[in-house]
């Protein structure tokens, strides 16, 4: 059929009704159905019409039905009557044991529901929260999130915070300014980073770091006389045993340096730091103390007529994945020396 003027945009509700049972003291119901206004009911209490509107009789939005006074106690004498509306109305309010679905959504005020599908963007107050469906991103305070979470504010620092759920202290930080990134805690704890659940470098709350699981070995030995000395095959360089007795491995963070041969083998490339002291009682000759690095080449370091004392070495070097080190005597009688080897990853 034809139709004068607009043509109505939606279909007609069906009436339908609705008995509760009055207590004496409860006002409030709740209906099996969505309403707007109160003269959306016809309400009866013991058969007879109740008049809506505040101070009047009752009150009814959503699906809440507040009386001004409490019906009186009865088995299903409170009746109502859920008229037909001309068109109905798209409220914010969702029947909270529904699930929501929809294409897309954009809420300035409250919804409730016990679960909701979006297949398209969702906004929530303008830029609030912003779910962009087409790439896979949410941003809070931008309707343009340039990654996967995108936090942007305007006139003052953007900040990501996660806390204890109990309320101590220990929130987790993430700021962002004109100074640059921050990544820091609150209160008097540390911030813990770590691999496969294990920690492995921490600030604590003075700032001082620690690595604990960084590459480093520290070693001596004390020998007496020639039985105690290893000769390197072809040369003269004579590196010390440190399985023989008297021996003392100190630490070893990481197993990557042999006792039994006295090199230390890098697990990953880096920078390292190594350092060597020789000790001896015999003056007896020349001695050239070194570090002998994988291709066989020997790196001087000092060259001295030692005269019962000591000499230090250190050398920075960069190293490859598995290159190795060791540390010994060029030439010269290596009687009576107590050596101490050293070394770690600086980064």
């Amino acid at each position: 059929m034809s139709y004068i003027g607009n043509e109505p945009s939606q279909t007609l509700a069906s009436p339908t009704s609705q008995y509760f049972n009055g207590t004496g003291s409860q006002t409030v119901f709740t209906l099996n159905r969505l309403v707007n206004v109160s003269e959306d009911l016809e309400v009866f209490v013991n058969n007879i019409q109740q008049e809506p509107g505040v101070g009047k009789s009752y009150t009814a939005t959503g699906t809440t039905l507040t009386f001004d006074a409490a019906p009186s106690a009865g088995t299903a004498n409170v009746y109502v009557i859920y008229r037909g509306l001309a068109e109905v109305t798209t409220r914010l309010e969702t029947d909270p044991n529904s699930a929501i679905s929809a294409t897309t959504g954009t809420f300035s005020g409250a919804i409730s529901a016990t679960t909701g599908t979006f297949t398209g963007d969702l906004t929530v107050d303008t830029n609030t929260l912003y779910v962009d469906s087409t790439n896979n991103r949410v941003g809070i305070g931008t309707t343009s999130p340039p990654d996967h979470l995108s936090v942007v504010t305007t006139g003052a620092n953007a900040q990501l915070s996660v806390d204890r759920s109990d309320g101590g202290a220990g929130r987790t930080v993430l700021i962002h300014s004109s100074t640059g990134g921050q990544l820091q805690t609150t209160g008097s704890v540390p911030l813990i980073f770590g691999t496969a659940d294990i920690e492995r470098m921490r600030i604590d709350s003075s700032g001082r770091v620690t690595m604990p699981n960084q590459p480093a070995f520290g070693a001596y030995r004390s020998t007496t006389g020639s039985g105690n000395r290893t000769y390197v095959s072809g040369t003269y360089y004579r590196k010390i045993n440190y399985t023989a007795e008297p021996n003392n491995s100190s630490f070893n963070v990481g197993n990557s340096f042999n006792a039994t041969t006295g090199i230390f083998t890098a697990p990953v490339g880096g920078i390292y730091v190594f350092h060597m002291r020789f000790s001896q009682g015999i003056a007896n000759g020349r001695k050239i103390y070194q570090f002998q690095f994988p291709n066989g080449a020997f790196t001087e370091i000092a060259e001295d007529y030692l005269q019962h004392g000591d000499e230090h070495a250190a050398i920075l070097v960069k190293m490859n994945a598995n290159d190795s080190v060791s540390a010994g005597l060029h030439s010269g009688i290596q009687d009576n020396v107590t050596l101490f080897f050293s070394g770690y990853l600086l980064g």
